[in-house]
């Protein structure tokens, strides 16, 4: 999977995200809205498939950067430098955030709330950057993933002891009174399907790496037409399995294995068309900002917009505010980085 194709991936899944918050409770809507909120229903939950595949690119992505790096010295590094990049776009979107929400409505945000929205453990301002923690641990599992495929004998090894603790306190954690409690909390702060998904995707990426040219030749044999054929018979089984598998919205479990399937699809019938491919890559980079942004515009235009359009219209209209809104922070975030890197030159300059 070339880069391009990963960022169409994320393309998709931006469209897939906001489809999905924007239809998952129909209930809200007004009485003929909606011609079928059952169906709509489900069809946006079914959705959450975004999110893994949001995982899994990471996860294939972060190979091919890990693969560049030495030891941990080196790698953990570059992860505690990606948390900071994540965190700090975050930051950005959060006082955007609440700079929109006390203007439009004047609300009152206490500073009890805020540790929670800053670290995204427990974000009351928008529910939707749950991600942004998933994501940090995510990263900081990626070189002990790398251990257990790449690493050598000694490395890995050095991850029994600690695998080890880990059980015995498990274990004991079970044994003790309110500590099945304790355990639950945990997961509810670390998605353990993501971390496999993520892992996945590692995964995928460290197998192609090693098949090498053997991988590429076999698509090269296919016609572009039979490309195409499979491609589209992988995403349409994919997304069928996933509807009719759909209990409840937050149910991940069903993408461990439905999503590689449904990515790969994708990916072959992209690669038959450049033009489209480009278009879900455009989307597919302002994919950070269109998710930290778009529930907040969803909830301001929601009342105006469902009683005056179509939901056809509506979740268009939010898609592309979404963009547009991610593209100006996109631009503002450049700018700051412009002015910060030229002050340091300025002072580097002026110490030699």
């Amino acid at each position: 999977m070339k880069k391009e194709e990963s960022g169409a991936l994320q393309g998709i899944a931006v469209l897939l995200m906001i489809f999905h918050h924007c239809f998952l409770y129909p209930s809200m809507f007004l009485d003929g809205f909606l011609r079928d909120p059952e169906f709509t229903t489900r069809l946006a939950a079914s959705f959450r498939i975004c999110i893994a595949i949001c995982a899994f690119v990471s996860g294939y992505g972060i190979f091919h950067v890990l693969s560049r790096k030495d030891g941990y010295r080196e790698e953990y590094p570059d992860m505690f430098r990606r948390i900071i990049r994540l965190y700090g776009r975050y930051w950005f979107a959060v006082t955007v955030t609440v700079i929109v929400e006390l203007i439009v409505e004047e609300s009152e945000f206490t500073w009890r709330e805020l540790p929670g929205n800053l670290t995204a453990f427990d974000p009351t301002y928008n529910s939707t950057w749950w991600y942004v923690r998933e994501y940090m641990f995510m990263l900081l599992l990626a070189p002990v993933i790398k251990s257990l495929l790449q690493g050598e004998k000694k490395r890995r090894l050095s991850l029994l002891i600690p695998l080890a603790v880990l059980i015995v306190l498990g274990g004991s954690l079970i044994l003790i009174p309110g500590g099945r409690d304790m355990i639950l909390s945990v997961r509810e702060y670390v998605q353990m399907i993501l971390i496999i998904v993520f892992s996945e995707g590692y995964l995928a990426a460290f197998i192609q790496d090693r098949l090498g040219s053997n991988g590429k030749q076999n698509h090269k044999e296919m016609s572009r037409g039979m490309m195409i054929a499979t491609g589209i018979i992988l995403t349409a089984v994919a997304t069928a399995a996933r509807f009719m598998l759909t209990t409840e919205a937050g149910d991940s479990k069903p993408d461990i294995l439905i999503a590689p399937v449904f990515i790969y699809g994708c990916v072959v019938v992209l690669r038959s068309f450049p033009q489209v491919r480009k278009i879900f890559g455009f989307l597919g980079r302002n994919l950070l900002y269109m998710w930290f942004i778009h529930g907040l515009i969803w909830k301001h235009s929601f009342v105006f917009l469902t009683s005056r359009t179509l939901p056809i219209v509506y979740y268009a209209v939010v898609v592309i505010s979404s963009l547009l809104a991610s593209m100006i922070m996109s631009k503002a975030e450049e700018i700051v980085v412009k002015k910060a890197s030229l002050i340091k030159h300025k002072q580097n300059g002026t110490e030699i």
